[in-house]
Parts: C-alpha cells; structure tokens; sequence
C-alpha cells in the first residue's frame, strides 16, 4: 500500500479502494510505516508512549480492511523504520531508538503482520550498519529477537501498568542455538552523528551495556554468547 497523494483519499481508503477492485491472487498486502519526521524528530518523541501508539491502531486498520476484502492474505510491513526522511540522526542510529524498534517487533507480531522489512541494511541514519559496516544497536536487537523469538504469539494482559511499560510475550525460537541472550551495544560513528542528538545527552554511548557486548568476527559472523 503505497496511496499517491494525488488521489486525495486517505492510506485506508486507498487500500480498500485497491482490494475491491483487484481481481488477482495476491500474495500478500504490503504497506510502509514511520513514526515521526527524521528532521524534526527529538529524544522525547523517541520514548513517548502516545507516539508509539501510532502502529497500535494503524496495524488494527490495515488488518480490519484486510479482513473484510481479502481474507487469509498475509500482510507484510515491507519498509518501516523510526523515522521517514533517512532517519534521525543520533536518535534513529541510537540506543534509544531501539525502543521504538522493538516495540514495533512485538505490535507488528501481535496484530498479526507476517513480516517486517526494516528501512534499511546500509545507508540513511536509520541504518543497522555504518559507512564502515559496523553494527548499530538495532542491528543486535534484530539479531537477538531472530534467534530467539519464535512464531507463536502470547495472549498478555497488563493491569494499571504505565504507557512506558510494553510487554509481548512469545514462545521460544526451538531452532535457536544455546545463545546467551547478551546486551545491545552502543554504535559507533558513521555519518549519522554519535553525541547527545537532538535534546538528549548520553542515549548514543558507544560502548557496551553492563560491561560486555556482543561482537562481530573478521568473517562479519556474530559471536556466539552462552550462559555462565
């Protein structure tokens, strides 16, 4: 789902629009996803729960039209990261923005979306690898959340627990190795800005969490972590 704007009709109109008229098989619904402006974004917009929310209802949108007009066909969120523009810089590349990134991970599983593709691999600073291939935070989040995360999604109710708290549950990835789980890293350079970002000091450290970090080797293969 990609509305032009041209056509002046809402992303949810387009999309219904789209799937009463569609006459083939299709194989899955796509559609794209930013939270905030990447040159106007600050470190509290990056914790704030009501920007957040956002994907909540946004998910339940795409999923209800889904249901109605094209029952079964999975939906893929196909190019989503914290900010459109390519990204805040020091915030998206920042250990804060794993927070909305995982809080993506979790909605996205909860409301039933099959696949998510994250704004992007390399380049912009919503990137998960700098200029020199060097992994941000985000990039281990994912790393950590493919390996042991597994498919099947928990029912999980909170009771008077803040708008900070987010909680998913999820069975664990059977395939996964006996990793230890480790802790995000701060990232390093590149052409995104490390420093306080905008309104922040310290959210971009650019060093380990607790102490010890997950690391790559020469052949570009994280390190395997175990259990002590």
């Amino acid at each position: 789902m990609n509305r032009k704007l041209a056509l002046k009709m809402s992303s949810v109109d387009y999309l219904a629009s789209f799937l009463s008229t569609v006459k083939i098989n299709l194989t899955a619904v796509t559609w794209h996803q930013y939270y905030v402006n990447g040159r106007t974004a600050t470190l509290e917009k990056f914790l704030a729960p009501e920007v957040f929310d956002q994907l909540i209802w946004q998910v339940e949108e795409v999923v209800r039209v889904r249901d109605q007009l094209s029952p079964n066909t999975p939906v893929w969120l196909t190019e989503t990261s914290s900010a459109w523009g390519g990204g805040a810089p020091g915030l998206s590349n920042a250990f804060v923005g794993g927070f909305m990134w995982l809080d993506k991970l979790g909605v996205a599983a909860r409301g039933g979306i099959s696949l998510v593709a994250r704004q992007t691999l390399y380049d912009g600073c919503y990137a998960l690898l700098d200029r020199d291939l060097n992994p941000y935070p985000d990039y281990w989040l994912s790393v950590l959340f493919k390996r042991l995360v597994g498919g099947r999604v928990l029912s999980l109710t909170t009771h008077e627990a803040p708008k900070t708290v987010r909680l998913y549950a999820h069975c664990y990835n059977e395939e996964a190795e006996d990793h230890f789980p480790g802790r995000p890293i701060g990232g390093r350079g590149g052409g995104c800005g490390g420093g306080g970002g905008r309104g922040g000091e310290d959210h971009f450290p650019g060093r380990p969490i607790g102490g010890e970090g997950l690391g790559v080797v020469e052949e570009g293969e994280v390190e395997d972590h175990f259990p002590r």
